[in-house]
């Protein structure tokens, strides 16, 4: 999904899935496969940086800024992909994890 489908989607704001939202994201960061993939710490904390970001955002009610900032770190793990290192596969991977998860919690398709 690229930033012109975020606005062909009608987005709601779930409070009660904060936490959810929250909680996955933040195990989903400790998981030991990416520091064993290699992946730098300093890619880690940016991250989780621009994952809290992006939820904080979310239940403020600006769903689609949220979305945007992660949208656009999925599609710079994606092009750092083609350096060849294994970790960057990983780092992509966990984001387009984050993207899911935040359009499952965030948004439905539009009823048009």
């Amino acid at each position: 999904m690229d930033v012109g489908s975020a606005i062909d989607l009608q987005f709601c704001v779930q409070g009660e899935l904060r936490p959810a939202f929250r909680t996955s994201n933040s195990v989903g960061l400790q998981r030991p496969h990416l520091r064993e993939a290699g992946v730098p710490e300093a890619a880690l904390a940016r991250m989780r940086h621009q994952i809290r970001q992006a939820s904080d955002l979310g239940h403020a009610g600006r769903v689609v800024d949220g979305f945007v900032i992660l949208l656009s770190a999925l599609d710079e793990a994606r092009a750092a992909e083609s350096d060849g290192e294994f970790w960057t596969r990983e780092l992509a991977r966990e984001y387009q994890i984050s993207v899911d998860h935040f359009v499952e919690k965030f948004a439905r398709p539009s009823s048009h």
